[in-house]
C-alpha cells in the first residue's frame, strides 16, 4: 500500500522544512501546487527526494486546485492505495499507513475514506509576552517546531481527507465548489475515527504579521467579506488567545477537547 500527500501552498517556507521532516517517513510521494509563493518554499519542496510533482499555479486560491494533483497521483497510485489532501500547516498525530492498515484489518465493511479531527494550535498571548522579553525563546520560536505549541482548540471541522484512490465507474474524487471541504468522493463510505491532525495556522509574530500584510495588500476590497470570515481584523495581535481559554496538549486528545467552536467566537470570548 502506497500513500501520496497532495499539497497546495503559498508562502510557507517557515514551516515546510519541519513539515517535510514530520511527514517523510509516513508517506511515499509528495505532489505540490504552489499558489504564487514569493518565498523560497518552491525550492524547499522541489529538492525533497519524495517529491514527484511540482507546479506553480496562478489566481485566487480555491479547493479545486487539488483536482489536478488527484489526477497526477494516478501515475503513482493503484486502487488499493491512498492519498491525503493536505497543507504545510497540518501535522498528523499518527502514523498514516499504520492507521489505514489497522482500519482495513478490523473493519468488516470496506471504507474509502477516514474522518479526522483538526484541532488548531495557537501562538498564545502568554507566548507573545515571553517572546518579547526572552531572547533565547525568541530565537527558538523563529524555527518552527510543533513542540513549541502546546495550546489548542478544535475550531476546525471533522473532515474526510484521507481517501482511498479507488475509482468508481469513471468517477473520481473532485472538488465542485471553490471553497468546498471535503471533496466529492464517489460512493463514499466513511470510517469514523478519533485521529487528529494538528493545524498550526497561527504561528510566530513575524509569520503572522507578514501574512496579514500580504493579504491586505492583495485583497484590500475583501476585508470583512464572507470569504475572509476567519480574518475579522488585520491586526495579528487580535488573534492571540489566552491559554486559559485553550486546552493544553499532554500527548493525547480527549473527547471533550474536540467539541467544535468557531474562531470568531473564540476571539470574541477572549476580548470579553
Amino acid at each position: 500500500m502506497k500513500v501520496a500527500v497532495l499539497t497546495v501552498f503559498k508562502n510557507e517556507a517557515d514551516v515546510l522544512p519541519a513539515w517535510l521532516k514530520h511527514m517523510e517517513d509516513k508517506v511515499d510521494y509528495f505532489l505540490f501546487r504552489d499558489n504564487e509563493s514569493t518565498d523560497e518554499g518552491s525550492e524547499i519542496v522541489k529538492n525533497h527526494p519524495k517529491t514527484v510533482f511540482y507546479e506553480k499555479v496562478e489566481g485566487e486560491f480555491t479547493t479545486s486546485m487539488w483536482d489536478k494533483l488527484i489526477e497526477e497521483a494516478q501515475k503513482y497510485l493503484y486502487d488499493i492505495d491512498w492519498f491525503m489532501i493536505s497543507a504545510p500547516d497540518l501535522f498528523p498525530f499518527f502514523d498514516i499507513k499504520f492507521e489505514i492498515s489497522k482500519m482495513e484489518l478490523r473493519s468488516e465493511a470496506p471504507y474509502n475514506c477516514i474522518e479526522t479531527y483538526y484541532p488548531n494550535f495557537f501562538f498564545t498571548k502568554e507566548m507573545y509576552f515571553r517572546y518579547k522579553v526572552d531572547v533565547e525563546y525568541k530565537e527558538k520560536i523563529k524555527h518552527f517546531d510543533i513542540n513549541n505549541y502546546q495550546f489548542f482548540y478544535n475550531v476546525g471541522h471533522k473532515m474526510s481527507l484521507l481517501i482511498q484512490n479507488i475509482k468508481h465507474k469513471g468517477q473520481r474524487v473532485r472538488y465542485t465548489k471553490p471553497k468546498q471541504e471535503p471533496p466529492v468522493i464517489p460512493k463514499k463510505t466513511i470510517f469514523k475515527s478519533n485521529l487528529c491532525i494538528g493545524h498550526y495556522r497561527f504561528r510566530s509574530p513575524k509569520q503572522m504579521k507578514e501574512r496579514m500584510i500580504l493579504r491586505k495588500k492583495v485583497n484590500p476590497d475583501r476585508i470583512g467579506k464572507k470569504s475572509f470570515k476567519h480574518y475579522p481584523t488585520w491586526d495579528w495581535f487580535e488573534y492571540l488567545i489566552s491559554e486559559s481559554l485553550l486546552h493544553k496538549f499532554n500527548g493525547s486528545f480527549k473527547k471533550e477537547h474536540l467539541n467544535k467552536i468557531t474562531l470568531e467566537n473564540l476571539i470574541r470570548k477572549n476580548k470579553g
